[in-house]
């Protein structure tokens, strides 16, 4: 009798450190999904729980206070550092007391007085392991995870391309050309002020070009809709990822007295730095 005790305490010891080194969600949820679902991941100990941090977080049993040890990711304009305290809204306050040091994958929620977040999801972190260790490891594993996706969604957009080129801006100049037919063109508050960049092309990596010349249409204009697309310059290198212009209303345009297709680049990541032309071209491979 007294061996089965024995023996059932052993079992249950083991599932109690089995759930503390795996408790951070169900089993199904991988570190990868975590990490893709987050914009902030830290390691960190609780201090308090049921508490907020600073005023203007509303408490309840799901918000905790936390310590931050180390930060492993975060958007540069979220002020967090170790030492700071943090208060988490987390999913199970029951996974939680004073002193549970954890890693937690979590998303901004109030930034005020100090720093609010809800939980995604958290991992502990077994007493054995240190801080500097867990960090290593998780932070190693968190930038292989951005990556990987980054290839994933650069490799989408390379596949939606009607053409991919690395090279230099040799000219930028004002839209002329307008679609045969089409009515004077009407300027309004929302106006792309459509300018035309030539590209001399090194290296077509998807597409072809015309006499190694690509010719980009872009918005110059500074308003809302228009803001968060590339301005093109004199001198400019780079990975330009371009899709046919089907957006100014006139897909043709003239390139040293001749007419040759509009592209546009209007997404922030159709323009890339000249490092990246080994990775785009490896991604551009069937």
């Amino acid at each position: 009798m007294d061996y089965l005790k024995r023996l059932a305490s052993v079992v249950l010891g083991a599932a109690l450190l089995a759930a503390e080194a795996f408790g951070a969600a169900s089993p199904q949820v991988s570190r990868a999904d975590l990490v893709k679902k987050s914009d902030l991941v830290f390691i960190a100990t609780v201090t308090e729980v049921g508490k907020a941090s600073f005023a203007g977080v509303p408490e309840s049993a799901r918000t905790i206070i936390v310590r931050v040890d180390s930060v492993i990711e975060k958007p540069s304009a979220v002020p967090v550092a170790p030492g700071d305290r943090v208060t988490v809204r987390v999913n199970d306050p029951s996974r939680f007391r004073k002193g549970t040091r954890a890693t937690f994958y979590a998303q901004g929620w109030i930034l005020g007085a100090g720093l609010a977040v809800r939980e995604v999801g958290h991992e502990p972190i077994p007493k054995p392991k240190t801080a500097a260790a867990a960090t290593t490891e998780t932070g190693r594993d968190v930038k292989k995870i951005r990556r990987q996706t980054s290839d994933a969604q650069l490799k989408a957009q390379i596949r939606a391309a009607d053409m991919v080129v690395a090279g230099r801006v040799v000219s930028v100049q004002p839209h002329t050309m307008q679609a045969a037919g089409a009515p004077a063109r009407r300027i309004t508050e929302h106006d792309p002020d459509w300018q035309e960049a030539v590209i001399q092309v090194d290296s077509a990596i998807k597409g072809t070009t015309t006499n190694n010349r690509a010719l980009v249409r872009f918005p110059a204009s500074r308003d809302v809709q228009w803001l968060n697309a590339p301005k093109f310059a004199m001198g400019q290198e780079g990975v330009f990822i371009l899709r046919l212009d089907r957006v100014s209303g006139a897909p043709r345009a003239l390139l040293s007295g001749s007419e040759v297709p509009a592209y546009t680049a209007l997404r922030p990541a159709d323009v890339l730095p000249s490092t990246e032309v080994q990775r785009i071209r490896g991604l551009a491979r069937p």
